[in-house]
């Protein structure tokens, strides 16, 4: 998996994350703090080795689960990202 640290949030980046499966427009943010809802809009801060980018995003997929069922299904929020620069999008496909 490629995954990397993130933070995200509603308007500001308040909550820290791992982002993995990075396909061309999403990630998934792999939380049990899930705060936001399917349709939600959201930014995600991701860090490049040189650069910082601020995407902003849409929960599609939000995946809330009891801590001790964590072990069995991965809880966090599928986010399609709507703005992705084209210099963050080479970096996230070079990992």
């Amino acid at each position: 998996y490629k995954r990397i640290f993130v933070r995200y949030g509603h308007g500001k980046t308040e909550h820290k994350s791992v982002a993995q499966q990075l396909p061309p427009n999403g990630c998934f943010l792999l939380t049990t703090d899930v705060f936001y809802t399917n349709g939600s809009p959201i930014v995600v801060e991701i860090k490049g080795p040189s650069e910082t980018w601020l995407v902003a995003g849409i929960v599609r997929h939000a995946i809330k689960v009891h801590p001790s069922m964590a072990g069995f299904t991965r809880p966090g929020m599928g986010v399609e990202l709507t703005h992705l620069p084209d210099p963050c999008r080479i970096y996230l496909a070079s990992l």
